[in-house]
């Protein structure tokens, strides 16, 4: 008969009593149940069955088919492009989900509910769109779950995705906590591994409509500043997710370089500054080879142009006029120290 499903309707009354009686059946021509075009959901209401088809390949699109379930004619076809933004969806994933009407008791009223599911195999986002009568629409937005930003008790929320190799992978707004263990293995932090010994505040904030939403990490410092860096990232194409920013914190400590950091050019953050003492200095390859192990430093990564840095050395001295020394370095070339010779005044 060119079918694999039919449908079969009932009052509900009916099985309440235990009456079987079918009122109406159908059965469903094979157009609607394909490969590309398996069913996802199905409802009823005022003498219309309501038939929802599609797969997860964004290239095959997904349909709301009606019919009259007494002459079982097709009134109406309607390709359902929900759960992303003009036809773009994330991960590009776009999976039918569900659909059912739902009753308004106090006003009447009635809508229909079509689910969704978008996003990558580690972190789907389901989604309910309603297609409702006037007034249904603004009540069922009013009592709809609004998303929460922390886990019971006000705690940070657990990470949605485990051991995350990108931090851009977590889209799902909210307050949550990242252990130092797992700071290692993320390719897109804005630390070098050697600077990554606490664990961080993590926080995604609500997004644009477009898709782009903000990052922030905050590092769990009591005994020494607190380092944040903030950036916006594109849910919808990552290659549109912008750099880190480093956003400076100052409590009025040191911040020291990690013993496993040999170079200078391997600071890079503009902004931060850190604190060399006397016995540091001869660590470094690149540092002043006359002027190592005289004194300590501050060193200070200023902005220069996209892919280059400028840093600048402070001598940390009290006795004497100061010292400065200067250098670029980046994708134009590495220039050499220069030094600048403060004089005191009075």
């Amino acid at each position: 008969k060119n079918s694999l499903n039919f449908v079969e309707v009932r009052s509900a009354d009916d099985i309440d009593k235990g009456i079987d009686k079918v009122l109406y059946q159908m059965d469903i021509p094979m157009e609607y149940t394909s490969d590309t075009q398996p069913m996802q959901g199905i409802t009823y209401d005022a003498g219309i069955l309501y038939w929802y088809t599609g797969d997860s390949n964004t290239a095959n699109p997904n349909y709301l088919q009606g019919f009259d379930i007494k002459t079982k004619e097709l009134l109406f076809k309607r390709r359902i492009d929900i759960g992303g933004v003009n036809n773009n969806f994330k991960g590009d994933f776009q999976e039918a989900e569900g659909l059912d009407m739902y009753y308004d008791l106090e006003t009447g009223r009635k809508a229909l509910l079509i689910g969704v599911t978008i996003g990558p195999g580690n972190n789907r986002h389901h989604s309910i769109y309603s297609i409702g009568q006037r007034g249904v629409n603004q009540f069922l937005k009013n009592i709809a779950p609004q998303v929460s930003m922390t886990d019971s008790g006000g705690r940070v929320k657990p990470l949605p995705i485990q051991n995350p190799a990108y931090l851009s992978d977590i889209t799902e707004v909210g307050h949550y906590y990242i252990y130092t263990q797992d700071t290692q293995n993320a390719l897109d932090f804005p630390l070098p591994k050697a600077f990554r010994d606490a664990g961080w505040f993590f926080d995604v904030l609500p997004g644009h409509y477009n898709g782009a939403l903000r990052q922030v990490l905050t590092r769990n410092s009591t005994g020494r500043n607190m380092l944040k860096f903030e950036r916006v990232i594109d849910i919808f194409n990552k290659k549109n997710n912008g750099a880190w920013n480093f956003c400076p914190q100052n409590a009025g400590y040191w911040e020291h370089i990690p013993k496993s950091i040999t170079k200078l050019s391997d600071l890079k953050i503009v902004g931060l500054d850190f604190y060399i003492t006397t016995e540091e200095s001869n660590r470094f390859t690149d540092f002043p080879k006359d002027f190592k192990g005289i004194a300590g430093w501050i060193l200070e990564v200023k902005s220069n142009t996209p892919g280059n840095t400028t840093q600048v050395l402070r001598r940390n001295n009290f006795a004497s006029a100061h010292q400065f020394f200067v250098r670029n370095f980046g994708t134009g070339g590495n220039s050499g120290w220069s030094i600048i010779e403060g004089k005191e005044v009075e």
